[in-house]
């Protein structure tokens, strides 16, 4: 955190922080001994709270069972809307609960080509008349 953040701001900031992201009961926890997940929720953590406007994150949820990935893809979306921060998530294959999550997508094609850039709405207009996929929600592909 910036210098200028008083002791006690921090102790609230970093007490807010563990508890938006459940890791209250691993406080005391050496970090060796923490679970993957949580080890990944730490991680985020640190770096939230250096106050960044932009967070990029690659493969949060690689390493996690479904249960831990969706958990986690949710949090990161309540940290962004609750201090209003854009995050940037690299996803290779998100499960329809994790792609629930995201606001605005960005699909990138072999040879790291931009095939499409917008909101869900629009991304299902583009995968069912360009791409020729069709019936149901863009959450099945």
């Amino acid at each position: 955190m910036k210098r200028s953040v008083k002791d006690e701001d921090r102790r609230v900031r970093v007490h807010t922080t563990m508890t938006l992201l459940s890791l209250d009961r691993s406080a005391k926890t050496i970090i060796n001994r923490l679970s993957g997940g949580e080890r990944k929720r730490l991680a985020f953590a640190t770096v939230f709270l250096t106050d960044p406007p932009i967070v990029l994150i690659d493969e949060p949820t690689s390493g996690l069972d479904s249960y831990l990935a969706k958990k986690l893809m949710k949090t990161i979306k309540k940290m962004a809307v609750e201090f209003r921060r854009t995050i940037i998530i690299v996803l290779h294959q998100p499960t329809s609960e994790m792609f629930a999550a995201i606001d605005t997508l960005c699909l990138v094609v072999h040879g790291g080509r931009q095939a499409f850039f917008g909101d869900k709405t629009a991304a299902m207009e583009f995968f069912t008349s360009d791409c020729g996929l069709s019936g149901g929600s863009l959450d099945q592909y």
